[in-house]
């Protein structure tokens, strides 16, 4: 049960949180290797908690990303009413590109988060197991 410590690909973030899931199970063997559980939660968490912070950046990048974009958008549109302008803008397809990136980068480091408040858990419940033995 070695995991490496080395910055994460993202395939191998996703084969660690399908593993991690198999292990949530608190079965016989779930119980006699608790405290190897608890261990293994504990470095998931990790190595989730740096990649969490690589996606920090990138949503910081693409939300300026996204407000650039906006700003480029309703310089693009000719119209002279302020609402007309924010109204094109809106629909300007570089724009929603940009929209749709960051939407996609929040919600993988929301998805990051969640898992690590899950794990997290699972590795208490598991030291609290293999100090009950």
């Amino acid at each position: 049960m070695e995991i490496e410590y080395e910055l994460q690909t993202d395939d191998k973030i996703e084969k660690l949180i399908v593993e991690a899931f198999e292990k949530l199970n608190v079965d016989k063997f779930g119980v006699t290797d608790a405290f190897d559980r608890a261990v293994f939660f504990l470095a998931v968490c990790g190595i989730l908690i740096e990649k969490r912070y690589e996606y920090a950046k990138k949503v910081a990048i693409a939300k300026a990303d996204m407000k650039s974009e906006w700003s480029k958008a309703v310089k693009r549109v000719e119209e002279k009413a302020i609402s007309a302008k924010k109204e094109l803008a809106f629909m300007d397809e570089s724009y929603v590109d940009k929209v749709i990136a960051y939407g996609n980068v929040e919600s993988s480091y929301r998805r990051l988060d969640s898992l690590i408040d899950v794990f997290s858990d699972a590795h208490i419940t598991f030291r609290s197991i293999s100090k009950e033995q």
